[in-house]
């Protein structure tokens, strides 16, 4: 099969996909190995699909267009035996990959030499079984770093038959094929039309439903965003089925497809891509009056909806969403905890059996339909009242104005949360924003009415289809032009240089580094270039303390700039202000206490956050010898702010074992300690060892062959931070002392918990693993246990250890640490 084919039936590709199955086959591919799909969407991406799958072995789809990091990582997390592509495919693989290439001429040499007949168990290398890998799809999640979905042919049988009963042969005579293979809806766009009698058409995306010989489909499976924006092109269409997936279908969805492709039929089905494509169904009959539920589930299916006790909830109220049944996933690829996490016992099954915990709030109607409410970790409070955005958006959707909506939670100046609105106008209007709020506060009680309005020419969306939210405008982005803007030349350089480093369009005099997304190495970057563009002389502690332009401006007026010493002080405040007790943070190995600045935007603005840092740091000396000494100089820092408890302590890395030990001496004198969390932390002893005694080196990896010294020769520190402010390292913010002072720092610390360590400690702990460093330890956080005699909470990231401050990882841990911190009566 060559590119350029137009339309696929099953018999058109069984020859060129048996011969294609042979030849893995003989090149070592069976069942439970991985073959990696690297190539364009053309007609040779679903041939190469099918050979994968009858030969047993599973796909596993990469984008040739995604980041070459990307791929590097999928590959080496996958870790397949080959990879099928073409010739510009096989660039962005990385080396010691093989490869199987299409359009090599030796390749189209032996396809032709082999039968094309259909394959049996006897062909294959082992029998071919029901609970075998088919593909392994990854998703990125809240992490940014993706994870591998395996799903068994005994999943995609499920999803086939249920297809087979669901639609009549006709719905897939003319299929279009428009999602990205990275995306698990490609399953049922390329392999259910042709598993019954079907043909497909792969096309670029959704939007080829413009051009003007492709206006007409038995069926199309795409995303609700992605349909809007085809439908906004205009004229009429003839498409016989349209599946909806992974968002909300509104009225004004439903009605402009209803007027673009009259006799339609318009499916919403639900299903997160570790339960193969679909779980749930509903059908549109025409009187949709609200957003579309999620319907009811699929054959060989179960739904649950349950409480934080794992209890069902009555109709009406709103629970989380868990799935049973033959379509689950096997889980995650090489992560048992977070496959444990998710795919949970089922206790209303079987010995053995699983269920999903989708993370999705949904509730039951009186209908017996299911609606989806919204995420989990959407969930926010306005107020004191629980919020779910998706109601303000199915509001803002039945204004005639309003072609599509989004409406996500942000923090406003004064650090509250608040909705905020994204709203593209339908044809013929103008999305006003006044009118809006105005049209919202009619129908919504105070809490869910958004604060602002921002008109948009169009959503992004994701290569999926998806609303990407990291890409709509920043907070600063809308409230400064309503905020009060630069007064003189200075602050405008102060304000451009604000949105260069946090990465917005434009920010306000009186905008928040922090609360528009700054964290401790953008703060670290802002010194540095502070100094060299504009010759201003900041520490890093100025900017936790002056977070605004102008706040800023009025220290850079009375002429209060820092010594540059005291941002490495003992106990430095990242948010000294708030009704609430303290929270104080311990370094890592480091010694350095910035990397908590991220935390800041997450947490309650009367939350006072505290770092503590390591001595020595200002290359003075005075380092601790023992983790004791720590403990006790630290606490003494502690009780200037805080004389008495409950406390709250918690420590990345080794800055969790001595905050371990400053629990200890707070409970040996009769204080209540509230909180003990840690990130990430090895328990000390003879054979310990820190990831963060690399952190130091990061740096001097960086710039090691334009600066590595001759042997026997010490490194010049003087050189290595003028090439790290030359090229913008965000260790720049540390001076040639402090550079130079790094590695004792970290050498002693690390020695320091080699030594016998502590006694069990009367107080529950707060855990967060990094799993992705600790892969063959599902026990991880329990190694604490002997010395903490309450109860252990884990909670896994999916990063590695050096990533848990970073802000991908802030957002699933601050909603974790937030909930447990006392309020401000407390």
């Amino acid at each position: 099969m060559r590119a350029g084919d137009t339309r696929l039936s099953y018999d058109a590709l069984r020859s060129s996909a048996n011969r294609l199955a042979r030849l893995l086959v003989a090149g070592g591919c069976g069942p439970e190995q991985r073959v990696a799909l690297a190539l364009p969407r053309d007609e040779r991406l679903p041939v190469a699909m099918w050979a994968v799958l009858n030969s047993g072995a599973a796909y596993v789809p990469i984008d040739p267009c995604h980041p070459a990091e990307r791929v590097r990582h999928l590959v080496e997390d996958a870790r397949p035996v080959l990879a099928v592509t073409d010739r510009a495919g096989a660039d962005v693989l990385p080396e010691g990959l093989p490869r199987l290439v299409l359009d090599d001429p030796a390749t189209e040499a032996a396809l032709s030499e082999l039968a094309d007949g259909d394959l049996t168990d006897a062909d294959r290398s082992a029998p071919l079984r029901p609970d075998d890998a088919a593909y392994v799809i990854y998703t990125s999640g809240s992490t940014g770093r993706p994870k591998g979905v395996v799903v068994a042919h005994r999943a995609v049988a499920n999803l086939s038959a249920w297809a087979g009963r669901a639609f009549s042969p006709d719905v897939f005579t003319a299929a279009l094929a428009t999602t990205s293979v990275t995306f698990d809806v490609s399953v049922s766009d390329m392999i259910l039309p042709l598993l019954h009698g079907g043909s497909i058409e792969v096309v670029r995306d959704v939007l080829a439903l413009a051009d003007g010989d492709r206006r007409e489909a038995s069926l199309v499976c795409t995303a609700p965003s992605a349909m809007s924006a085809a439908l906004a092109t205009g004229g009429r269409l003839r498409i016989g089925t349209v599946i909806l997936v992974g968002e909300a279908v509104t009225p004004r969805l439903v009605h402009d497809l209803r007027a673009a492709a009259p006799g339609v039929r318009i499916a919403n089905l639900y299903g997160p891509t570790e339960a193969c494509v679909y779980a749930t169904e509903w059908y549109d009959d025409g009187n949709a009056a609200g957003v579309a539920p999620i319907g009811r589930a699929l054959t060989n299916y179960r739904t649950y909806v349950l409480d934080h006790g794992m209890n069902p909830v009555p109709p009406g109220v709103t629970g989380e969403l868990y799935l049973a049944g033959a379509g689950l996933a096997r889980g995650y690829s090489g992560r048992p905890g977070m496959t444990a996490e998710r795919f949970v016992a089922c206790p209303f099954g079987g010995t053995g059996e699983r269920m999903y915990r989708t993370g999705d709030l949904v509730r039951w109607r009186s209908d017996g339909q299911l609606e989806f409410v919204g995420r989990v970790d959407d969930q926010v409070k306005i107020r004191g009242q629980r919020a779910e955005p998706s109601e303000t958006e199915a509001v803002l959707a039945r204004h005639d104005s309003v072609a599509q909506v989004a409406v996500i939670p942000r923090r406003d100046q004064q650090g509250d949360t608040v909705l905020v609105a994204y709203a593209v106008a339908a044809d013929g209007h103008e999305a006003e924003p006044a009118e809006l709020i105005e049209f919202a506060r009619r129908e919504l009680p105070g809490h869910l009415v958004p604060s602002a309005v921002v008109p948009l020419e169009r959503l992004p969306l994701t290569a999926s289809g998806k609303l990407d939210r990291r890409m709509l405008p920043a907070p600063g982005t809308a409230q400064s032009a309503a905020g009060r803007g630069p007064r003189d030349a200075r602050e405008q350089a102060l304000c451009d240089l604000f949105a260069e480093v946090v990465g917005v369009a434009a920010v306000g005099i009186d905008d928040s580094f922090f609360e528009l997304g700054g964290h401790s190495l953008l703060a670290t970057r802002f010194v540095a270039k502070a100094r060299d563009r504009l010759g201003v002389e900041l520490a890093v502690r100025t900017l936790f303390e002056a977070p605004t332009v102008a706040a800023l401006t009025e220290r850079l007026d009375a002429g209060r700039e820092d010594s540059g010493t005291d941002s490495l002080r003992v106990l430095m405040p990242l948010r000294a202000e708030g009704s609430r007790p303290p929270l104080f943070c311990v370094h890592p190995a480091t010694g350095l206490g910035w990397v908590y600045a991220g935390l800041l935007q997450h947490l309650d603005k009367d939350q006072p956050v505290y770092t503590i840092q390591a001595r020595g740091l200002d290359g003075q000396g005075g380092y601790a010898t023992s983790v004791d000494e720590m403990a006790v100089d630290y606490l003494a820092h502690i009780r200037e702010v805080q004389p008495h408890g409950p406390y709250q302590l918690m420590g990345w890395s080794s800055g969790g074992a001595v905050a371990h030990a400053v629990a200890g001496l707070l409970r040996d004198q009769g204080e209540r300690v509230h909180l003990l969390a840690m990130l990430d932390t090895t328990v000390p002893g003879p054979d310990y060892t820190d990831p963060d005694t690399d952190v130091m080196f990061q740096a001097l990896r960086y710039v090691g062959r334009e600066l590595a010294p001759m042997e026997g020769e010490e490194l010049d520190f003087g050189r290595v931070h003028a090439f790290l402010r030359e090229v913008d390292h965000p260790l720049a913010g540390l001076d040639e002392r402090s550079l130079a002072a790094l590695p004792e720092v970290l050498g002693r610390q690390t020695a320091m918990l080699r030594e016998p360590f502590g006694r069990a400690v009367d107080t529950d702990l707060l855990f967060f693993t990094a799993r992705r460093s600790h892969p063959d330890e599902p026990d991880f956080a329990r190694s604490w246990q002997p010395l903490v005699k309450g109860r252990i909470t884990e909670i896994e990231v999916d990063c590695e250890h050096n990533q848990m401050t970073e802000p991908e990882q802030l957002t699933r841990i601050a909603p974790a640490l937030r909930a447990r911190l006392l309020p401000a009566d407390r």
